[in-house]
């Protein structure tokens, strides 16, 4: 299937997709989330109005599919904060241990002259840690690493050639 993209600054790609049929196209167009919660979700967070204006305008990528029956629109940029958000309210220990690890990490690399030595080796390990330690909490307490697998291999749908 033929699919044109553009990256929001004017230039375009294009290419076939050959494992995109319509079912893929039916996955990437429902979603867990609606459309008011993941604004609300966005216009909640701790972070300047230029992050969220950005995070709004992800929401509004799209990618074209030609289809048999005509054109089709897959809103990529929903899908994937749709699954960014299903992982971090299923997964909120990972999160967790990935925030405490980054910030850790910066905490230490903040020390005068051994932190800048030390500090990125120290923040990816912490940071890995903390995400690996949360994902085995949060996996011990849910079942749900097949649905986890199954929502993120949708996207090799969408490989070009």
């Amino acid at each position: 299937m033929r699919i044109t993209a553009s990256d929001g600054t004017g230039a375009d790609f294009f290419g076939d997709a050959r494992h995109l049929d319509d079912d893929a196209i039916a996955d990437f167009n429902t979603f867990e989330f609606t459309r008011e919660q993941v604004r609300r979700l966005i216009d909640n967070l701790d972070v300047s109005a230029d992050v969220k204006v950005r995070l709004h305008s992800i929401q509004e990528q799209t990618i074209e599919a030609v289809t048999v029956a005509g054109k089709v629109v897959i809103r990529i940029g929903r899908k994937i904060l749709d699954v960014i958000l299903w992982l971090l309210r299923e997964f909120p220990n990972a999160t967790f241990g990935v925030v405490f690890g980054l910030v850790v990490g910066h905490l230490i690399g903040l020390v005068p002259v051994i932190g800048f030595l030390i500090g990125p080796l120290v923040g990816f390990i912490l940071t890995a840690f903390g995400f690996v330690q949360g994902m085995a909490q949060d996996l011990r307490e849910k079942h749900i690493g097949r649905r986890t697998v199954e929502l993120c291999s949708q996207f090799t749908a969408l490989k070009t050639e």
